[in-house]
């Protein structure tokens, strides 16, 4: 979301966006490292069932190959805009981007199965 809006600000040039872009991509991708590691830490001390472990993994693994072969590849990207340079076409921001709606709806998929598994064990 706050992609896009960036670029509607006065005097951002694309060069100043991406720039900024890349910092919070840095950010957001050490906080997602974080929270992923936690979780999986977290899995290993509650011992859930093999669905669980599968619906918290999954995302999991996106985020991995987001960042271990998008991210670099669209920094790189980044950086050519930046420098002025020749962009080949390429479909890397859109597999980013379906990948983090799959990520987003295994999240919330994740949520609701960890809520009502809280709920029903709080209801006996």
């Amino acid at each position: 979301m706050e992609a896009p809006l960036k670029f509607q600000a006065p005097n951002i040039t694309t060069a100043l966006g991406l720039g900024i872009g890349k910092i919070i991509f840095k950010a957001l991708s050490i906080m997602e490292w974080i929270i992923s590691s936690l979780i999986i830490t977290s899995l290993f001390f509650i011992k859930p069932n093999r669905k669980i472990w599968i619906l918290y993994l999954l995302p999991i693994s996106i985020f991995i190959i987001q960042n271990i072969w998008l991210l670099p590849i669209l920094m790189e990207r980044a950086d050519m805009v930046i420098s002025n340079e020749p962009l080949p076409e390429s479909y890397y921001h859109f597999i980013y981007g379906i990948l983090e709606v799959i990520k987003f709806l295994l999240i919330i998929r994740a949520g609701i199965i960890f809520l009502t598994k809280a709920i029903q064990s709080v209801q006996k």
